[in-house]
């Protein structure tokens, strides 16, 4: 995707979206109809089992720009757990330490 192509969908969601005479229901109009077209954009050019990837990845950015939720828990989904124990190194020779 390019800067045009994500430009001319921005230029497309403010004309298109539902206008109202209060800013912040303009805003939340603006965001939602946005939102919407650039997923939907998106996902025509995702494989079927890209697209639900795609949805939990924007869902996530989303809620961590409202603050609703906790990047720590994120991170642990995403990464696991830290180990329990410390094994020794195998090979040292081989493998450095960080």
């Amino acid at each position: 995707y390019s800067l045009e192509w994500f430009s001319k969908l921005f230029e497309q969601g403010i004309a298109n979206s539902q206008p109202s005479d209060e800013i912040k229901q303009r805003l939340v109009n603006l965001n939602d109809y946005f939102t919407l077209s650039l997923y939907e954009n998106i996902c025509r050019s995702l494989f079927e089992t890209h697209k639900l990837l795609f949805s939990l990845l924007l869902t996530v950015r989303i809620m961590a720009g409202e603050d609703k939720i906790d990047m720590n828990d994120w991170r642990f989904l995403v990464t696991g757990a830290p180990p329990l124990k410390k094994l020794d190194n195998p090979c040292p020779e081989w493998l450095k330490p960080n």
